[in-house]
């Protein structure tokens, strides 16, 4: 749920109003995150709510990976801390690398906002505040695919060192 929260409040900054204490929180979050409960075999920690009672303890969720990407790459856009690339480059690998995809959830979970990683991890230009926003574009065997919306010109709005580096 930390990757979802984290998601929102991401999105609320950059597209509406970038309150003071959204970053301090999300990199608050994502330290804790990296530091009590990323895991050697390169997932995160899971417990369900009926852990007591099931009597089991955290398990290994690599399918869940990729909700929690796009909160370390966004550190990374944000201050240029190269901690949070290298923690969002190892947990995309491991999360793509990984992946249950035998279900739409699973598939859903993995890559619902794991692209903004694509574009945060580019690092911060000084003049991006946001990855550009996506839409519905075509579907394929009834999955809708998102793509980017690149306007008229052909060209992402709001970032030239983007467009120069794509060509």
């Amino acid at each position: 749920m930390s990757g979802l929260l984290n998601d929102v409040l991401i999105r609320y900054y950059s597209r509406f109003n970038a309150d003071p204490r959204i970053e301090p929180s999300i990199r608050a979050n994502a330290d804790w995150l990296w530091n009590t409960q990323w895991r050697p075999d390169g997932s995160f920690n899971y417990q369900s709510a009926f852990c007591q009672r099931n009597k089991s303890g955290p398990n290994a969720s690599w399918d869940l990976n990729n909700l929690f990407v796009s909160t370390f790459s966004w550190l990374y856009f944000r201050t240029g801390d190269r901690k949070y690339l290298t923690a969002a480059d190892q947990i995309f690998s491991d999360g793509v690398r990984r992946a249950v995809l035998s279900g739409t959830k699973q598939f859903n979970q993995q890559f619902t906002s794991s692209y903004h990683y694509l574009w945060y991890r580019r690092g911060p230009c000084g003049r991006c505040k946001s990855p550009p926003r996506p839409h519905a574009a075509s579907s394929f065997r009834g999955a809708p695919i998102a793509r980017l919306d690149w306007g008229e010109s052909g060209r992402l709005p709001g970032c030239r060192e983007f467009v120069r580096s794509a060509r």
